[in-house]
């Protein structure tokens, strides 16, 4: 019910921490990683309507080939044939799109399309060309321009999550509101391979 999806997935994050009182080092640890995954990907589908109208988003990490775009694909696909408008779409192309629609006002026109979106996944952060301060600055507004706009964003990296904030600050980090999840794809998992999703069906 929707106490339950509640209390799961916006008031716990599925890692973790633990904080050396010692060192102040924050150690995160994970527990069934695939199986929440999966649970996650259902939940946000069956409770889709919840999960729009408060921003609930995911940031999902780990090596390629694990099932971090397959997954978030998924999902993407499912909300588009229940009625949500979406998007898929590379950080790398979203800065180029960005840089163009100062002087091009169709690129202008497409992207705040783009942007207005319910459901926007960007694949492949870490892997941009240019400024890391211009890219950062870019993403953290993005991330609370959709939540102010009541809209979900999903964000794909290769990095791990230590990584991620360090490549683009607490800043971002900061950006994450309490409905934003970390989904850690371990190398191990085989999640595109294993998982077999039992999708709600479309009415």
């Amino acid at each position: 019910n929707e106490e339950f999806f509640q209390r799961k997935y916006v008031e716990v994050d599925i890692y973790k921490s633990e904080t050396n009182k010692d060192t102040g080092e924050v150690k995160l640890s994970i527990s069934k990683p695939m199986d929440f995954t999966n649970d996650f990907m259902k939940s946000f589908i069956s409770h889709r309507t919840y999960m729009i109208e408060n921003s609930c988003s995911a940031l999902f990490t780990g090596n390629n080939e694990t099932g971090k775009t397959y997954s978030a694909l998924l999902i993407l696909a499912k909300m588009i044939k229940y009625g949500y408008s979406g998007h898929y779409m590379r950080f790398k192309n979203y800065l180029n799109l960005l840089n163009s629609s100062y002087s091009n006002n169709e690129d202008k026109i497409l992207l705040r399309q783009i942007r207005s979106v319910k459901l926007l996944v960007i694949d492949e952060l870490g892997k941009e060309h240019g400024k890391a301060e211009y890219a950062t600055t870019e993403l953290e507004e993005l991330i609370k321009t959709r939540q102010d706009n009541l809209s979900s964003t999903m964000l794909i990296t290769n990095l791990d999550y230590t990584d991620f904030i360090a490549t683009y600050g607490n800043h971002v980090k900061s950006a994450f509101n309490k409905n934003f999840k970390v989904l850690i794809f371990h190398p191990d998992a085989g999640f595109r391979k294993k998982t077999r999703i039992s999708w709600p069906k479309v009415k």
